[in-house]
């Protein structure tokens, strides 16, 4: 991902004003602290259980090859 680590730090400020921004509004406020949540409980999981995307699949490893893909 480019500008890693910077950007993921510039998205969690970005959250992080949302949130204010909505914080007079306590069922959105509440919605977005509960979606955060889940979110990082889904890392969490997916961290300890030590996931990895899955490789990237070319033309010579099973995909069809570029001349021979169906256009309709």
């Amino acid at each position: 991902m480019r500008l890693f680590p910077y950007l993921t730090w510039v998205v969690m400020a970005g959250f992080a004003a949302v949130l204010v921004a909505i914080a007079d509004q306590r069922t959105q406020l509440l919605t977005s602290i509960g979606s955060l949540a889940v979110v990082l409980v889904a890392y969490a999981v997916c961290k300890a259980r030590g996931s990895r995307p899955a490789p990237a699949v070319t033309a010579g490893e099973g995909a069809p090859a570029p001349d021979s893909v169906s256009t309709r």
